[in-house]
């Protein structure tokens, strides 16, 4: 048994004793004193014997022997009376200084205990010893299969189910900002050319019609007009446009009609000319006006859609996210058009996969412990939360191809009876030698010894003294490890 265990047992064994002699007085203390009995002696009394005895010589005389008489006479004792208050002190069977030798003693105690304590651990060599075992950060990247009909036949297969799909669909109205500018403009047409010779004309290009309103327009390319074939006359249409911009170039059907150019020769413009336009500026719809209104409907319609697919989620399956969604947008106008706003349609569908949570993690924990074994070796165990990252590959009716990656940090083991064996195997040995002991040993990448205790510079031989705490750092890309 240690010093200290058994000077905590003495002064446990002293407290006990203690105690009982304070409840021990106190009961007296609550009992009524004893009255004396009727037929002894009064309290302050002594009792004298008186024995007469017979002589041998004056037996012989007396005719009738005389016995001997034995008796008691009691008699006041003379002491001085003690006064009223001793008296019933004495009578109560009460010390006036009972309860302050008690509390010195409980102080001189408690001030025993305190000093023990706080000395005892000064005395006694204590030594707590904190090993970092080796930890590895170990990431694998695997492909698993979500079987959503039939029986899993393949280790790297789980079972899943294939849920309702859905569908939503929103529109959003969006302000046009872009701006597009206009230039000015001529109005572009045709011109017809008759001719009511019986041989061709030639008309050349930029030849000057005019309206009988004034305005002018001049044809683009020359015409040769065939020769009239009487009754029918020769004829020839060429491109023409107005001679000045803006919208005054817009003639009408017909607005030239008669000769020109030449003997036997008549111009027409058969159809409207069009196109003659101002220089201005106006507002048009961008590519990212519909961009900025479908990009936040798909992600708010994705999101709702996939809480509705968790209500459908057992408690023990995890859907299987991000869920595979196909998205459609439609506009009113395209990117480039004239318009003050646009109106976004987005339609988004999506298919939900649940799979068995528990059978996903065992399959996870299995990929990690095999790549921690090839490369660490054995004794190493998962000492970190998994990080699990799922990618959608391919999806069938039956089946879904998941790429999973998986990473979690692994340290070296040390059992109970290994760490028991270190004790023993120190104690008694310097810090130094300890420290290089233990640093030497596989699976341990630094040793700290901490000491307390009258002898600080060597391990106790009691083994039962010595404390061994596993430290375990996750290690870092940047982390150093010191041994």
């Amino acid at each position: 048994m240690q010093p200290r265990q058994q000077l905590e047992q003495e002064i446990e064994r002293l407290l006990a004793t203690l105690a009982s002699q304070l409840e021990g007085a106190a009961e007296q203390e609550r009992q009524p004193p004893n009255e004396p009995a009727p037929d002894q002696a009064p309290p302050h009394s002594r009792t004298i014997n008186l024995f007469i005895l017979e002589e041998p010589e004056e037996a012989e005389e007396l005719a009738t022997p005389v016995p001997s008489v034995e008796g008691s006479i009691s008699e006041p004792e003379e002491a001085a009376t003690p006064t009223e208050p001793a008296q019933a002190r004495r009578a109560n069977g009460k010390h006036p200084h009972a309860w302050l030798f008690a509390a010195l003693s409980l102080c001189l105690l408690a001030v025993l205990i305190g000093a023990v304590c706080w000395f005892v651990p000064f005395w006694l060599t204590s030594a707590t010893v904190t090993i970092t075992p080796n930890a590895a950060s170990i990431s694998t990247t695997f492909t698993a299969t979500i079987r959503t009909e039939g029986a899993t036949s393949q280790s790297q297969e789980i079972d899943g189910r294939r849920l309702a799909p859905l569908r939503i669909m929103q529109t959003r109205t969006v302000p046009a900002t872009g701006t597009g500018q206009q230039l000015a403009q001529a109005a572009q047409g045709r011109i017809t050319f008759y001719n009511g010779l019986t041989q061709a004309q030639v008309i050349p290009a930029g030849t000057l019609l005019q309206t009988t309103s004034g305005v002018q327009s001049v044809t683009d390319q020359s015409a040769t007009i065939p020769p009239a074939v009487p009754p029918v006359q020769g004829s020839v249409a060429v491109a023409a446009h107005a001679l000045s911009t803006g919208p005054a170039g817009n003639i009408s059907a017909d607005a030239i009609y008669g000769p020109c150019c030449r003997a036997y020769v008549l111009a027409a413009n058969l159809h409207a000319f069009s196109g003659g336009q101002d220089a201005r500026t106006y507002h048009m719809v961008t590519q990212s006006d519909l961009d900025n209104a479908a990009t936040p409907l798909q992600t708010s319609i994705t999101q709702s859609l996939q809480d509705r697919f968790r209500i459908q989620v057992h408690t023990h399956e995890t859907l299987l996210t991000p869920v595979a969604c196909h998205s459609q947008v439609n506009s009113d106008h395209r990117p480039g058009e004239e318009a003050t706003q646009a109106t976004i349609q987005v339609s988004v569908a999506c298919t939900g996969i649940a799979y068995q949570t528990q059978a996903l993690a065992r399959l996870v924990r299995q990929q990690l412990d095999r790549q921690a074994m090839q490369e660490q070796g054995a004794g190493y165990s998962l000492i970190s939360p998994i990080q699990t990252a799922l990618h959608l590959d391919q999806t069938t009716t039956s089946a879904t191809t998941v790429t999973i990656t998986a990473t979690g940090s692994y340290g070296y083991q040390l059992s109970p009876a290994k760490q028991e064996q270190f004790r023993e195997q120190i104690a008694g040995k310097s810090r130094r030698q300890a420290v290089q002991f233990l640093a030497q040993q596989s699976g341990i990448a630094h040793v700290a010894i901490t000491m307390n205790g009258r002898d600080p510079a060597t391990l106790p031989t009691d083994n039962n003294r010595i404390h061994i705490t596993v430290l375990y750092v996750l290690p870092t890309p940047q982390a150093e490890r010191s041994y």
